[in-house]
C-alpha cells in the first residue's frame, strides 16, 4: 500500500503552479513585521480636483443577499440577528481604505485556511499590511484535496460539498468563475447491510419498514424545535432547547427507549453524536434542508488557491505560532518555524492579530498576558469533532464496471471515528475491503486483486487541526458561543467554530469577514460604517 505521503508532493507541485517567484516581495513584507513599530509613511495625496469624500458607488449587496435568502426560501441556519447581512455587504464592497480615512495597520493572520485567506484579502485590498503565518506546508486548512498526479485522480479528504445556503462561498465562486457541479450524495439503489445479510433480501424488508417508522418518530420529535428555530428569537430558542442533548430530547419528547434511540441512530447515521446538543442538531439539520449540494469537479482546493492568487509573498508556510504577547496596542507573535530558510523562534510585530486556528490548536499557544478566564474556558470546552475518511482506489469500479474506481469507503464522525484511530492504516483499509466484499457479494480475493491503494485521513491526528470541526454539547450555544468570537484587545478570533452552522467553508469565510469588521469598526460593527479610529 502506498501511504498518503504523496499528498505533500502533490500539493507542493500545485503550489508551484501559482506561487511564482515572490522572494523579494516576501522579504519586503517580512521586514514590515520585523520591527516593534512601523515607520511613519507619507499619507496618500488626494488630487485637488477630486472630492476627498467621494467613494465609488457600492455594489448592491443587499439585493444579492436577499436573492440568496429567497432561493433558500428564507431559511437561515444561524441567528438571524448575528449581522450576516452586514458582513455580506462588507464582503462585497470591502473595508474602508486605509490612509487617509483609517490608520494603516500591520496585521498578522495565524492560519492559512479559508477564514484566514478571506480576512487577508479584505485587509490587503483596503491597504493594510498583511502577513499570513501557516504552520503547514500548504494553504487551505481543512479544505484538502488529495491528488495522484501520475494517475490523474483526486479525492477530498476534507470539505467536499457546498450547500445552497453558502452565501459567501457561492458568490466568491461566481466572481472567480470556478466550475461547479452537482454533488450526488444518495444512490437510488441504496442498499442496507446488517447482521451479515443484505437488505435486498426479501426476508429483510422489515428493516425498511422499521426505518420508515423511526423516520416518522424522528421527524415528529424534531418538528417543535425546528419550528421554534425558524420563528423564535435566538435567545428564546436557546433558553428552551439548548439544555438538551439529542438523546435527552428524544427520550423526553417521544418516550423512546435506549434501544429505540440506538436503532434510530444506526438508521440515520448519528450514532456517534447522540450526546451532542439539540441546538447543534437543529442547526445541522437546517443545513441539510435543501437537498441540492454542489462540489468543485477539479478539486475543492481550487477555492483556497483562488483566494491566494494575489497574496504572493504575504503567505509564510512552515511557520508554527507558539506564542502571542500583547502590550498596549502592539502584538508580538513568536514562531517556531521549520525548514532551511528560517531562524529558530522568529518574532513578528503587528498592530493586530487574527487567530483562525481551531479551538484545540489555539489552546496550545502561549498568551501573555493569559487570555481572560471565560475566553480560555470557552476554547477548552469547545469540542473539535473526531472524523476519519478512508479512500480506496481500484483498477476499475467493480460496482459499475467502467473507468478507474475511486471510492470514499468510510466517512465516520465522533465515536465511530474513535474506534479507527488506534488501528494502523493497513488494518483500517483491510477492514474496509472486507466490508466491501460482503456488501457487494464479491470474493475478497477479487476485491484485493482490483485494489490499487488506500488513503486514510484522521483529522483528530492532524497536528495542524487536532480535529475536524466544532460541534456543541448542551448549553454551549448559551454559555460559550459569544465568548469564542469576542476579541481580546487587538487579538481577534475567526474560524468555523466561532459562527454557525459549524463545519462549513461558508461559515469560515463569514467568520473572517466578522473578525475584520470587529477590527476596523469596533464592537458596534453591525451598524458602524466609519473606521473606529477615523
Amino acid at each position: 500500500m502506498i501511504r498518503p505521503r504523496k499528498t505533500c508532493v502533490c500539493f507542493l507541485l500545485i503550489q508551484y503552479v501559482f506561487c511564482w517567484d515572490v522572494s523579494s516581495l516576501q522579504t519586503e513584507i517580512q521586514a514590515l513585521f520585523s520591527a516593534p513599530k512601523m515607520e511613519e509613511r507619507p499619507k496618500r495625496e488626494v488630487s485637488s480636483d477630486l472630492d476627498p469624500d467621494f467613494h465609488e458607488p457600492p455594489i448592491s449587496s443587499k439585493n444579492i443577499y436577499k436573492s440568496y435568502v429567497a432561493h433558500r426560501k428564507g431559511f437561515m441556519c444561524h441567528d438571524p440577528q448575528d449581522g450576516t447581512e452586514r458582513l455580506f455587504e462588507i464582503f462585497m464592497n470591502g473595508l474602508p481604505h486605509a490612509d487617509p480615512f483609517c490608520p494603516q495597520l500591520r496585521v498578522v493572520i495565524v492560519g492559512g485556511g479559508v477564514a484566514g485567506l478571506t480576512a487577508a484579502k479584505l485587509l490587503k485590498d483596503a491597504g493594510h499590511h498583511v502577513l499570513i503565518l501557516e504552520a503547514n506546508n500548504q494553504i487551505g486548512g481543512r479544505v484538502q484535496t488529495y491528488r495522484d498526479l501520475s494517475e490523474g485522480w483526486h479525492v477530498e479528504l476534507g470539505a467536499m460539498r457546498i450547500p445552497n445556503h453558502a452565501t459567501f462561498l457561492l458568490e466568491f465562486i461566481k466572481q472567480k468563475r470556478i466550475q461547479v457541479a452537482p454533488f450526488r450524495a444518495i444512490d437510488a439503489d441504496e442498499d442496507i447491510y446488517v447482521h451479515n445479510r443484505s437488505g435486498r433480501d426479501q426476508e429483510l424488508e422489515s428493516i425498511e419498514s422499521e426505518k420508515e417508522r423511526y423516520e416518522k418518530l424522528f421527524d415528529h420529535a424534531m418538528s417543535a424545535p425546528k419550528e421554534a428555530f425558524r420563528t423564535l428569537p435566538w435567545p428564546t430558542f436557546l433558553k428552551i432547547y439548548d439544555q438538551y442533548s439529542l438523546k435527552q430530547w428524544l427520550q423526553r419528547n417521544e418516550n423512546l427507549t435506549h434501544e429505540d434511540i440506538q436503532k434510530m441512530a444506526v438508521h440515520f447515521n448519528f450514532e456517534g453524536y447522540v450526546h451532542l446538543g439539540l441546538t447543534e442538531t437543529v442547526v445541522d439539520e437546517c443545513a441539510f434542508t435543501d437537498p441540492e449540494f454542489h462540489t468543485i469537479p477539479n478539486g475543492m482546493d481550487e477555492i483556497p488557491r483562488a483566494m491566494a492568487e494575489d497574496m504572493g509573498g504575504h503567505i509564510r508556510l512552515n511557520a508554527k505560532v507558539i506564542g502571542i504577547s500583547q502590550e498596549g496596542d502592539h502584538v508580538t507573535v513568536k514562531v517556531d518555524c521549520q525548514g532551511t530558510n528560517c531562524q529558530e523562534r522568529e518574532l513578528y510585530f503587528a498592530d493586530a492579530v487574527i487567530l483562525t486556528t481551531s479551538p484545540t490548536v489555539t489552546t496550545t499557544i502561549q498568551f501573555k498576558p493569559p487570555l481572560p478566564r471565560q475566553k480560555a474556558a470557552a476554547l477548552r470546552r469547545t469540542n473539535s469533532q473526531l472524523s476519519t475518511k478512508v479512500v480506496l482506489v481500484f483498477h476499475s469500479p467493480f460496482w459499475e464496471r467502467q473507468g478507474v474506481g475511486v471510492l470514499l469507503a468510510s466517512y465516520t464522525w465522533g465515536t465511530d471515528s474513535l474506534k479507527l484511530i488506534g488501528m494502523s492504516d493497513d488494518d483500517v483499509i483491510e477492514k474496509c475491503l472486507e466490508a466491501l466484499a460482503q456488501i457487494h457479494h464479491q470474493d475478497l480475493t477479487f476485491i484485493k486483486e482490483q485494489f490499487l491503494r488506500g488513503v486514510v485521513k484522521h483529522w483528530s491526528l492532524d497536528p495542524f487541526t487536532l480535529g475536524a470541526f466544532a460541534q456543541f454539547a448542551p448549553f454551549e450555544y448559551s454559555e460559550v458561543n459569544h465568548y469564542l468570537r469576542r476579541p481580546v484587545g487587538t487579538i481577534f478570533f475567526a474560524g468555523e467554530y466561532t459562527e454557525s452552522p459549524h463545519a462549513w467553508i461558508d461559515t469560515a469565510m463569514k467568520s473572517g469577514v466578522r473578525a475584520c469588521a470587529q477590527m476596523i469598526f469596533g464592537p458596534n460593527w453591525k451598524s458602524q460604517t466609519n473606521c473606529l479610529n477615523k
